[in-house]
């Protein structure tokens, strides 16, 4: 049999179906958590998987449908975590003929408390390393990891993509854009100065200031806060490394993931590169755990 696998965030949900290791069919809809009330999450599964009514009895779901505002809640992993400790602290639930397996997501209390749900699939993908690497998993939440031989040690979670979205359309220094269009150079800027910067708070004004004054038009507004506060990330994030040179794993989709490696040639931060797909691998990993739990 087939089983499906059920990645299921705060804005979209997106469903695979895998047979001997390949997907084979996928479906996604932007019925993501936040979008449902209480109690719908069993008649959403239910019409999403229903094209392949019969080819599975069993699905994984992980991401946000397993936190509390979700459909089953999950405990968290504390860090350092492997593929191998997912599948004790998973809850199993039947659900008409199929048996539905809620996998956990990851937390650590210190050097701050954090937790991550979903994208512990991505870091669970990659192939295993001897020396320690830093991944970023950037996004709305952009999560930076520490790994060593597959074992997610620590991370941090920086909210670049809500705050940029934030002060796009809810703030005085974002009301002055007037186009999304990427002007390289003015992200190229503010890039490294979000990097160099000692006053991040401050230089986000500089969005309206510099309109109001002349010296920018509302065309680079978008690409400026875009480059600050992504050069503000690179900053935080290199931060858990010994010191600000090095590399790092960027996983994801092709335009964040060109957006930062961009970033990361203006600073000096040598790159590789996944695609977000990758998580897949990891879920796979996962789920021949649970299949010998």
């Amino acid at each position: 049999m087939a089983v499906i696998a059920v990645d299921w965030g705060s804005s979209n949900c997106r469903a695979y179906l895998l047979e001997g290791g390949c997907v084979i069919d996928r479906q996604e809809t932007g019925r993501g958590m936040k979008s449902l009330a209480a109690g719908q999450f069993p008649v959403e599964f239910d019409t999403l998987v229903a094209p392949w009514a019969g080819r599975a009895d069993t699905a994984v779901l992980f991401g946000m449908v397993t936190s509390k505002q979700g459909w089953v809640e999950t405990s968290y992993i504390p860090c350092p975590a492997r593929t191998a400790d997912v599948a004790p602290a998973s809850i199993r639930r039947r659900h008409g003929d199929m048996t539905l397996h809620f996998l956990p997501g990851l937390s650590q209390t210190a050097p701050a408390p954090d937790v991550m749900r979903g994208e512990e699939m991505q870091l669970f993908g990659l192939d295993p390393m001897p020396e320690t690497q830093i991944v970023v998993l950037p996004g709305t939440h952009s999560k930076w990891a520490v790994m060593t031989n597959g074992v997610v040690e620590s991370f941090r979670t920086i909210m670049t993509g809500e705050l940029f979205q934030l002060l796009l359309e809810q703030s005085l220094a974002g009301r002055l854009s007037t186009s999304t269009e990427f002007d390289s150079a003015e992200f190229g800027s503010a890039v490294l100065r979000g990097f160099d910067t000692a006053t991040p708070l401050a230089d986000i004004f500089v969005a309206r200031s510099s309109v109001l004054l002349g010296t920018c038009h509302g065309e680079a507004v978008h690409s400026y806060l875009s480059g600050l506060l992504i050069g503000q990330e690179l900053r935080e994030g290199m931060s858990l490394t010994r010191d600000r040179a090095g590399s790092i794993t960027l996983v994801g989709t092709a335009t964040l993931i060109d957006l930062y490696k961009t970033a990361c040639a203006h600073v000096g931060i040598a790159t590789s590169t996944h695609a977000a797909e990758i998580g897949l691998k990891g879920l796979l990993r996962a789920v021949l755990d649970l299949d010998t739990a």
